[in-house]
């Protein structure tokens, strides 16, 4: 793997290129195996972390044995929404697509802990990705017809991931408040069990029981379902470059450095600031 790298970084098409960042799914002993070829080879880890936890659910489990796996209460929550009126199915449309991508971005703009997605960049997923059932999906719940929630998904290889998951606050008054997320991962884990996948990648995990923890909801809304704690191998970066590669990298280094110095500017938002000039 690192030859064929540095053959890649070699190749005339790469002449212009700053950097090469690579994330493998490399995971436990064998991330710590390349972690250390790929820094004989001259990559230099870019996470803020040595490697990335996250958590990965086992598929070849039965439908009952993984709705059993699930905590108490996201079985329960399973079960109401069975029973409830609500609508899961998979987003098929251009119209539907929209009304999720709004949602994802509104939810990045209110933690600030996730990294927004453009529209380019979403519309092309969803053309090349997430309307294709054999590679990823989105699955989202309605209530007569009103967006609740959603959950992105796709697989590479027999590994499933869940990408991103959002939700309407203000939509789920009319179903009670009623949560809808066991639900959608069910539906998740049972579409890439029938994809053939063997792993679910809950894509960020770790159990922590410190409430201070900056990640502490998230981890514990995904502890409902389970997973194991892996670690995988952080992002490598192979610097071609330098100068460009500093001039590209300088604006994400300067709004890093002034949230680790000002942490209040992770709960500004675009809509408050512009309320508080008002």
């Amino acid at each position: 793997m690192v030859d064929f790298l540095h053959a890649l970084a070699k190749h005339e098409r790469f002449a212009r290129v700053a950097a090469i960042r690579i994330t493998p799914y490399w995971l436990e002993e064998e991330a710590a195996g390349l972690a250390s070829k790929l820094s004989q080879a001259g990559f230099t880890i870019t996470d803020p972390e040595p490697h990335r936890d996250t958590g990965t659910i086992d598929l070849t489990l039965s439908e009952d044995e993984l709705r059993a796996s699930f905590s108490r209460s996201a079985r329960r929550k399973v079960r109401l929404v069975e029973k409830s009126d609500i609508d899961i199915r998979r987003v098929e449309t251009p119209e539907d697509a929209e009304v999720f991508f709004e949602r994802l971005n509104t939810l990045v703009i209110a933690r600030h802990n996730l990294t927004p997605v453009s529209r380019a960049e979403y519309e092309t997923g969803f053309r090349r990705i997430y309307s294709d059932p054999s590679i990823g999906t989105i699955f989202a719940a309605y209530h007569e017809g009103v967006f609740l929630a959603g959950l992105l998904l796709y697989r590479s290889g027999t590994t499933a991931h869940a990408r991103r998951y959002v939700a309407d606050p203000g939509a789920a008054q009319a179903v009670g408040n009623l949560r809808v997320a066991p639900a959608l991962w069910l539906e998740g884990l049972l579409w890439a069990k029938r994809e053939g996948c063997t792993h679910f990648d809950v894509e960020g995990f770790l159990p922590v029981e410190d409430k201070s923890h900056p990640n502490f909801n998230v981890y514990e809304y995904k502890r409902e379902f389970k997973p194991a704690h892996v670690r995988r191998l952080a992002e490598h970066t192979l610097v071609l470059k330098p100068g460009s590669h500093l001039m590209n990298t300088l604006p994400g280094r300067i709004k890093a450095g002034l949230k680790r110095m000002f942490p209040q500017i992770r709960h500004l938002s675009p809509k408050r600031l512009l309320s508080r000039r008002r």
